[in-house]
Protein backbone atom coordinates (compact mmCIF):
# COMPACT_ATOMS: atom_id res chain seq x y z
CA UNK A 1 0.00 0.00 0.00
CA UNK A 2 3.03 2.29 0.96
CA UNK A 3 4.04 1.64 -2.71
CA UNK A 4 1.19 2.44 -4.62
CA UNK A 5 1.01 6.19 -2.39
CA UNK A 6 4.33 6.32 -2.96
CA UNK A 7 3.56 5.80 -7.25
CA UNK A 8 0.71 8.37 -6.75
CA UNK A 9 2.51 11.11 -5.04
CA UNK A 10 5.06 11.19 -7.61
CA UNK A 11 2.40 11.35 -10.50
CA UNK A 12 0.70 14.27 -8.83
CA UNK A 13 4.00 16.22 -8.20
CA UNK A 14 4.94 15.19 -11.73
CA UNK A 15 2.00 17.06 -12.78
CA UNK A 16 2.65 19.93 -11.02
CA UNK A 17 0.49 19.77 -7.64
CA UNK A 18 1.55 19.20 -3.91
CA UNK A 19 0.33 16.40 -2.32
CA UNK A 20 0.17 15.53 1.40
CA UNK A 21 -0.22 11.25 2.01
CA UNK A 22 -2.09 9.52 4.58
CA UNK A 23 -2.20 5.90 5.63
CA UNK A 24 -5.58 5.77 6.58
CA UNK A 25 -9.02 7.78 6.99
CA UNK A 26 -8.08 8.96 10.48
CA UNK A 27 -4.66 10.62 9.16
CA UNK A 28 -6.79 12.16 5.99
CA UNK A 29 -9.30 13.72 8.12
CA UNK A 30 -6.27 15.32 10.43
CA UNK A 31 -4.20 16.15 7.29
CA UNK A 32 -7.30 17.69 5.37
CA UNK A 33 -7.70 19.98 8.76
CA UNK A 34 -4.43 20.90 9.35
CA UNK A 35 -3.21 21.48 5.17
CA UNK A 36 -6.54 21.57 3.53
CA UNK A 37 -6.52 20.28 -0.32
CA UNK A 38 -8.64 20.98 -3.24
CA UNK A 39 -8.66 16.94 -4.12
CA UNK A 40 -8.84 14.20 -2.23
CA UNK A 41 -7.55 10.36 -3.51
CA UNK A 42 -8.34 7.42 -1.34
CA UNK A 43 -8.40 3.77 -1.55
CA UNK A 44 -11.64 1.83 -0.51
CA UNK A 45 -9.26 -0.83 1.65
CA UNK A 46 -8.11 1.43 4.84
CA UNK A 47 -7.01 0.35 8.47
CA UNK A 48 -8.76 2.94 11.14
CA UNK A 49 -11.38 4.83 8.61
CA UNK A 50 -11.90 2.72 5.44
CA UNK A 51 -12.60 4.50 2.15
CA UNK A 52 -15.90 4.55 2.69
CA UNK A 53 -16.22 6.11 5.56
CA UNK A 54 -13.93 8.68 5.06
CA UNK A 55 -15.60 9.61 1.65
CA UNK A 56 -18.57 10.25 4.25
CA UNK A 57 -16.98 12.32 6.22
CA UNK A 58 -15.03 14.28 3.72
CA UNK A 59 -18.45 14.91 1.48
CA UNK A 60 -20.30 16.07 5.03
CA UNK A 61 -17.07 18.62 5.92
CA UNK A 62 -16.50 19.60 3.10
CA UNK A 63 -19.61 18.89 0.38
CA UNK A 64 -17.31 20.53 -2.76
CA UNK A 65 -14.25 18.98 -2.00
CA UNK A 66 -13.10 16.17 -5.11
CA UNK A 67 -12.81 12.89 -4.14
CA UNK A 68 -11.36 9.81 -6.09
CA UNK A 69 -12.00 6.75 -4.82
CA UNK A 70 -10.06 3.51 -5.85
CA UNK A 71 -10.72 -0.39 -5.14
CA UNK A 72 -10.64 -3.25 -6.60
CA UNK A 73 -13.97 -4.27 -5.12
CA UNK A 74 -16.00 -0.92 -5.28
CA UNK A 75 -19.43 -1.75 -6.51
CA UNK A 76 -21.06 0.44 -9.15
CA UNK A 77 -23.79 0.47 -6.68
CA UNK A 78 -21.50 1.96 -4.12
CA UNK A 79 -20.30 5.02 -6.82
CA UNK A 80 -24.28 6.12 -7.55
CA UNK A 81 -24.72 6.23 -4.04
CA UNK A 82 -21.68 7.47 -2.42
CA UNK A 83 -21.08 10.25 -5.36
CA UNK A 84 -17.31 10.59 -5.50
CA UNK A 85 -16.00 12.98 -8.39
CA UNK A 86 -14.46 9.81 -9.78
CA UNK A 87 -13.74 6.08 -9.22
CA UNK A 88 -10.85 3.75 -10.42
CA UNK A 89 -10.74 0.17 -10.60
CA UNK A 90 -8.04 -1.61 -9.34
CA UNK A 91 -5.93 -2.21 -11.55
CA UNK A 92 -5.72 1.04 -13.24
CA UNK A 93 -3.23 2.58 -15.54
CA UNK A 94 -1.44 5.80 -14.80
CA UNK A 95 -2.89 7.08 -17.52
CA UNK A 96 -6.44 6.49 -16.29
CA UNK A 97 -5.36 8.26 -13.09
CA UNK A 98 -3.60 11.18 -14.64
CA UNK A 99 -7.17 12.30 -16.48
CA UNK A 100 -9.45 11.82 -13.49
CA UNK A 101 -6.52 14.03 -11.31
CA UNK A 102 -6.28 16.94 -13.99
CA UNK A 103 -10.38 16.63 -14.62
CA UNK A 104 -10.91 17.45 -10.97
CA UNK A 105 -8.30 20.26 -10.71
CA UNK A 106 -9.50 22.02 -13.26
CA UNK A 107 -12.64 21.77 -11.75
CA UNK A 108 -11.46 22.25 -8.22
CA UNK A 109 -10.07 26.07 -9.89
CA UNK A 110 -13.21 27.19 -11.45
CA UNK A 111 -14.96 26.85 -8.13
CA UNK A 112 -12.11 27.95 -5.54
CA UNK A 113 -10.56 25.57 -2.60
CA UNK A 114 -12.48 24.51 -0.46
CA UNK A 115 -13.06 24.88 3.23
CA UNK A 116 -14.41 23.22 6.40
CA UNK A 117 -18.03 23.73 7.37
CA UNK A 118 -18.37 24.41 10.87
Amino acid sequence: MQEMRTVVRTMVAQLGFRSFEAGNGAEALSVLKAQGADLVITDCAMPVMDGRDLLAEVQKRYPDLRIIVTSANFKVEDAETMKPFGFLRKPYRMDELKKVVLDAMASTCQNGPEREKS
